[in-house]
């Protein structure tokens, strides 16, 4: 396949469309389409930066994959129609705009509600948990913005409709109701001395936290979690940067720093 002359800072499959995928390059986010075999690059098409500094993580709307959320340095998350952009792009017009939610702070991570896809969150560095409504104007519900005190809060993911779990650079994870701002439960994962990332299997209730140095899996049960499996090397090794389980096989599969590609039985 064709490199892409930028560097990848996170990419993710359209959910309906597998020949289509949205990329987060530096900056600007972009699309690369690929063949019908599946094995070559058609096109990439590059959107037009509207972010003013490097994006950190973007999330695909479960209902209207045409619509993203990015976040990253510049402190703001950016509420993006892709479709309306690739309009633009084949016509040579600049139509489109993006609504904007400000953080105030560097944007960690971001996500849809798991049953409100009007509804996302991101989390910052300093320790902040923003919920807001994507939708501008009238509908717009208030946003919910809750400061847990500690800082280099990195990841979050949500557990169910008003639990989500936090996920922090000391390898902290708590769990938070965001009806009430209350800590539900508060542990260290002993595995991952840096939380960067987390992935929640809703169906089978696994969690699986991601870092350095590699990953811990998680059976969540109501407010215990169980640790069944984790990776944990003791000597420097690569840290892990994205994962993804595979529910049909119960296999995990993981990428790192040094660029190797992991598959775990789980």
């Amino acid at each position: 396949m064709q490199p892409i002359e930028e560097h990848l800072r996170y990419l993710e499959w359209l959910p309906k469309d597998p020949r289509r995928i949205i990329i987060a390059a530096n900056g600007e986010l972009g699309i690369v389409i690929l063949n019908e075999e599946l094995n070559d690059i058609n096109v990439i098409d590059i959107f037009p930066k509207f972010h003013h500094d490097t994006i950190r993580q973007f999330a695909i709307n479960p209902v209207n994959q045409s619509l993203v959320i990015s976040g990253g340095f510049d402190e703001k998350v950016f509420v993006t129609d892709i479709s309306k952009l690739v309009d633009d792009i084949q016509t040579n017009q600049v139509k489109s705009e993006n609504s904007v939610y400000l953080c105030q702070d560097v944007v960690s991570c971001v996500r849809f509600h798991p049953s409100d896809s009007n509804v996302a969150s991101a989390t910052t560095d300093q320790g902040v948990l923003h919920v807001f409504d994507v939708r501008t104007g009238n509908t717009s519900k208030p946003a919910f913005v809750y400061d847990t005190s500690k800082y280099d809060l990195f990841t979050h993911v949500y557990l169910d409709d008003f639990t989500v779990c936090l996920g922090y650079g000391d390898g902290s994870i708590q769990v938070h109701d965001i009806r009430t701002g209350k800590t539900l439960i508060s542990f260290i994962d002993k595995a991952v001395n840096m939380i960067g990332d987390f992935i929640y299997e809703p169906q089978k209730k696994l969690l699986i936290s991601l870092g350095m140095n590699k990953f811990s899996v998680y059976q969540v049960n109501s407010n215990n979690f169980e640790l069944i499996h984790s990776a944990y090397n003791h000597q420097q090794q690569p840290c892990v940067t994205n994962g993804n389980y595979l529910t049909e096989i119960n296999q995990f599969i993981t990428t790192d720093t040094f660029g190797h590609i992991n598959l775990y039985d789980l």
